[in-house]
């Protein structure tokens, strides 16, 4: 079945509006930028992921890795998503829990449906240094 990953983002904050159903997002980024190796990501911020193709119930889990090392930093558990339209995007928001940063460079936000990899989005972290006056 071919899925269309209508958008995976990270953001700041993600809020659905209860009346009109829409996602407002802020502070969209695609960089984390540190200041010590290892560090500890406790500040939450979310993943806005929208699909479309599919109709019927689909498994889907979302892993942070780390491109580089090949390994897993953090990850949902499996979780169903259901459509009666494959021509209507199915839209979610999940917060991310604190994980441990170890280096630096490309990380990547891996999306798999029925344990595929569809899609992966880039998320870059740095090391930069703290100015002291």
């Amino acid at each position: 079945m071919k899925y269309t990953v209508e958008a995976l983002l990270l953001a700041d904050n993600i809020y659905q509006d209860v009346s009109s159903r829409k996602f407002i997002l802020s502070g969209l980024f695609h960089q984390i930028n540190v200041p010590t190796l290892p560090f500890m990501l406790t500040s939450s911020f979310g993943i806005f992921v929208s699909i479309s193709g599919f109709e019927g119930e689909i498994q889907l889990k979302l892993t942070i890795i780390d491109k580089k090392s090949k390994t897993p930093k953090t990850a949902t558990s499996s979780f169903e998503m259901k459509s009666v339209d494959k021509n209507i995007p199915v839209s979610f928001g999940l917060e991310v829990p604190p994980f441990e940063i170890q280096n630096v460079g490309l990380y990547g936000i891996d999306l798999e449906i029925n344990e595929e990899l569809v899609h992966s989005a880039p998320l870059l972290i740095n090391k930069i240094e703290m100015i002291h006056e």
